[in-house]
Parts: structure tokens; sequence; C-alpha cells
């Protein structure tokens, strides 16, 4: 198992973060190519996650998919997968059995289950646990109670 993270302004990296701590597993984070920083790369990035495009990455120093289980953490932008998202789930689709999703978003009144249905198809691999948290409200004990769900799961 291997949690795998895009971040943008650091909400989903410290969610990750912790996660990774709390269930001893590695960490291995996303990175663009091209900046998406300032007014131009916020509407960048909410065009391309609109319009399903994949945009370059950078490729992931020692990352090698273990074929097991992913967990993958991604922010939501307008309303949809953050685009290295969909670029890493293309990337290294059909090397997965099964994935567990952790979205960061700002919207409450959202389930996102169209965002875990569309990363299922792409990765072609079965979605197993699902969680997220709002941006405004991320505690660190609701990021430990996650880890104890992973953990048990393991155990079983």
């Amino acid at each position: 198992m291997q949690i795998v993270y895009y971040s943008l302004n650091g909400t989903t990296e410290k969610v990750a973060r912790q996660l990774a701590s709390l269930l001893d597993l590695p960490l291995f984070r996303i990175e663009d190519v091209s900046s998406r920083r300032g007014f131009f790369g916020y509407m960048k990035s909410g065009f391309e996650s609109v319009a399903k495009k994949t945009p370059k990455i950078r490729p992931i120093e020692d990352f090698e998919p273990d074929g097991d289980h992913l967990i993958l953490l991604s922010p939501v932008w307008a309303g949809s997968m953050s685009s290295p998202v969909r670029t890493f789930c293309t990337l290294h689709a059909g090397r997965y059995a099964d994935f567990s999703l952790i979205l960061t978003h700002q919207d409450t009144k959202n389930d996102y289950a169209t965002v875990q249905q569309e990363i299922a198809t792409i990765l072609g691999a079965k979605p197993d646990r699902f969680g997220s948290f709002c941006d405004k409200q991320i505690h660190p004990d609701d990021i430990l109670a996650l880890g104890r769900q992973f953990m048990e799961d393991s155990r079983s």
C-alpha cells in the first residue's frame, strides 16, 4: 500500500503527510511541470479540470506502483478531479487492483461520487474507501479516525 497525492496550496499535502505518518506508508507527491500560481493559474486549473485535460506532470522519484492498493489524495477543482491527478491516473491505469480516495474541497453539500467513479474508470480499479474533507473543516482528529479505519482494514 502506498499514498500518492497532489496539492496546490498545501491543504491536501497536510492530510497526506499525517495519514502517511499514522500508517507508516510511503508517500509520493504528484508535481506539475508548469506553474498554477496566481489568477491565470487558478483559471487554467478550473478549465483543465472541467475539460478533462491531462497536463504534463513530473516523474515521481522512486515511485513504483505496488499493484496492491493505492491511497490517492486530491483537491477538487470546479467540482471535478484535479487535472494533475487525472494525468497520474491515466499514466498508471491498470496497475492497481483497488484504491481509496480522499478529497479536499470547499463545497460541503457535494458528495463528489462522480469524481470517485471517474478515477475508478480511468485506473481500472475497484474503489474501496472514500473520504473527503472540507478545506475549512479539516481537524487532526478526523484524519486520525480515517487512519484508524485503514489500520483496521489492513488487519482484516
